[in-house]
């Protein structure tokens, strides 16, 4: 549920078959944390993820995070950037062992 740009607590509330307070409640007692920090934190967990394999040569960085889910480009460097301490560039470049190299021979 995390990927769709416009879950609300209420929505995730009525999947769950609980009321908005109690889901609310529950999260920020069990996680610390409010309900969008817990969806955020997922939507950059995959960010991240992906941002490490190829995904990130195909798609641009706002391609990947908008089918994480976040709503705008803003909010995501906002969060990105706030959580890591990087840019996605410099997450990219500080933890991706295998550089791409377009010159490399390919395997047939």
């Amino acid at each position: 549920m995390y990927r769709d740009p416009d879950l609300t607590l209420d929505r995730l509330a009525h999947h769950v078959g609980l009321s908005p307070n109690v889901v609310s409640q529950t999260i920020n007692a069990g996680l610390q944390q409010s309900f969008h920090d817990v969806v955020n934190g997922y939507r950059l967990a995959e960010v991240k993820q992906r941002l490490l394999t190829a995904d990130a040569r195909r798609l641009t960085v706002l391609a990947l995070a908008l089918e994480a889910g976040f709503n705008s480009m803003t909010t995501f460097n906002r969060v990105f950037k706030e959580k890591t301490g990087l840019t996605p560039k410099e997450y990219q470049n500080k933890y991706h062992l295998t550089r791409w190299d377009d010159s490399a021979p390919h395997a047939s």
